[in-house]
């Protein structure tokens, strides 16, 4: 994980009891290019312990969190099916230029150019492409935003050769002025390290990729869990007024709890972290958003789709 991270006090919740909820529609009988470019989401939920009693007791809205859980962030994969009958080119393009782009990395003549098929061990069958990734800013800046998409990856590149994606900003400053060409650059490998951090490697034009027959992204998302893990152990900690968990690098241990004199109300700082909407959120970084497009398109964390693409988790 990242060194620059938020310290793990300043979480809103216990990371741990955050749940990833997928889902597909589509109509009985697919129409344009519903069956070649399928659309996935996945919602990340924060839950109430029912174990852990309110202050002052809880109420109905407490119970709706226990069932139901509270929208945190999403992220938003695409997969683009072979041996549909239909141009895979032609159905990302008609979805976006974001998807268009990199699908025109990949392929040639329709079928996997000879670079893709050089680089990825298997290079048949289906391939997703990680679009967004987005945390809402109180979970940003934890390193959240990988461990997620790396959860999805594993459940949705089930049969597939390979993960796509292109780092990209989503969310801008108010001043788009300050968005130079430097600045855009150094987002965009931050995003990109963050990608890298769960088996996705540089392929071309700015596109990654993700060898899914390769036991290296297997291994990554144990390390990821286990980050979240000590992210988890270090946050209850600090609820518990203890300061005896050791956390690997990356994960920074919550101050000593002040005493009963000194306490004042909590309160959750709302300071943002980079999203890797993203084009993907919730990476790890405080201020950009990260994208991620394409077949899967790592990572553009942004709350709202964009067609300028300077770029998205």
């Amino acid at each position: 994980m990242s060194p620059a991270r938020r310290p793990a006090f300043e979480l809103p919740g216990d990371p741990a009891l955050l749940r990833l909820t997928y889902t597909h529609e589509h109509p009985a009988v697919p129409y344009d290019y519903e069956d070649t470019l399928e659309n996935w989401h996945v919602s990340v939920r924060a839950f109430h312990d029912e174990k852990e009693a309110c202050d002052g007791g809880c109420t109905e809205a407490c119970e709706q969190l226990i069932e139901d859980g509270s929208e945190v962030g999403w992220l938003r994969l695409w997969r683009l099916r072979d041996y549909t009958g239909e141009d895979r080119w032609t159905a990302a393009d008609a979805e976006s230029g974001d998807l268009e782009s990199i699908v025109a990395v990949v392929l040639e003549g329709g079928e996997y150019s000879d670079a893709f098929e050089e680089v990825i061990e298997c290079p048949v069958g289906d391939l997703p492409i990680l679009d967004r990734v987005f945390l809402s800013r109180p979970w940003r800046g934890f390193g959240l935003g990988p461990v997620f998409a790396a959860e999805a990856v594993r459940r949705l590149s089930g049969g597939c050769c390979a993960v796509a994606a292109e780092p990209g900003m989503a969310e801008w400053p108010e001043d788009r002025d300050e968005v130079t060409e430097t600045y855009r650059a150094a987002a965009k490998g931050k995003i990109a390290a963050l990608w890298e951090s769960i088996g996705f490697h540089a392929f071309q034009d700015g596109v990654q990729l993700l060898d899914t027959s390769l036991r290296e992204p297997a291994d990554l998302l144990r390390q990821r869990r286990g980050d979240l893990q000590e992210l988890s152990a270090a946050y209850q900690a600090h609820r518990d007024g203890r300061t005896t968990v050791k956390p690997r690098p990356g994960v920074l241990l919550p101050a000593p709890a002040p005493s009963p004199a000194q306490h004042e109300p909590a309160h959750q700082p709302d300071r943002g972290s980079q999203t890797v909407e993203e084009r993907g959120d919730g990476s790890g970084s405080n201020d950009q958003p990260c994208r991620v497009q394409a077949e899967l398109r790592v990572v553009r964390l942004e709350p709202q789709r964009s067609n300028d693409r300077p770029d998205d988790g």
